[in-house]
């Protein structure tokens, strides 16, 4: 039997782990060097993945505690069909079946809890996600200023007339402008 908020839910964990697969990504794109920002970056992307490991572990602890209840409550319809077709062991039958219901009982309070416990680290994991998107743009915002400033002290260290006038200085000035346009390229979505 399949429980339609379960498969709401499943298509929201999908999409949830699809968007973070894109945020770590990201992340991992944005590693250029071994400066500050892109070991932060490298130590997101690793934070992102494990957070995604353990979204795919809750729910398949879920899908196995589904499985369980699936099958306590096949047992409880079995050992209800016993006791209908053996009338001389009602007693018996009727004992089972208590003892099915409590089994089955247990198994959906402990899927329930289950299910309680995956919402709390689903919703803390989107928090976390979101808090991590929130991050990034900050570190976006960042970058794009440090961009600025070093193409401002480029532009300041080799004037225009000095890059017309002398061939070295432009190759130079291309050189170290090199930095500035792989940045902007990676805040602009495009490969460094």
């Amino acid at each position: 039997m399949s429980d339609p908020g379960i498969t709401t839910l499943q298509r929201r964990v999908v999409r949830s782990l699809e968007w973070m697969k894109k945020q770590r990504q990201q992340n991992l794109d944005m590693v250029i060097d071994a400066g500050d920002s892109s070991l932060w970056c490298k130590d997101e992307a690793d934070t992102i993945r494990e957070h995604m490991n353990a979204i795919r572990d809750v729910w398949k602890h879920a899908e196995a505690m589904q499985a369980r209840a699936e099958k306590a409550e096949a047992e409880l319809r079995e050992a209800r069909m016993q006791m209908l077709s053996d009338a001389g062991q009602a007693a018996e039958a009727y004992e089972a079946q208590l003892r099915a219901e409590a089994s089955c009982d247990a198994v959906m309070k402990d899927r329930a809890q289950i299910m309680a416990e995956r919402d709390k680290t689903f919703a803390l994991m989107l928090e976390r996600a979101e808090k991590a998107e929130a991050q990034v743009e900050r570190m976006r915002g960042l970058l794009s200023e440090c961009a600025d400033d070093l193409e401002s002290y480029i532009n300041a260290e080799y004037p225009i007339n000095s890059r017309d006038a002398y061939p070295s200085v432009e190759r130079r000035y291309l050189r170290d402008m090199e930095l500035v346009s792989r940045v902007r390229k990676a805040l602009a979505g495009d490969a460094p």
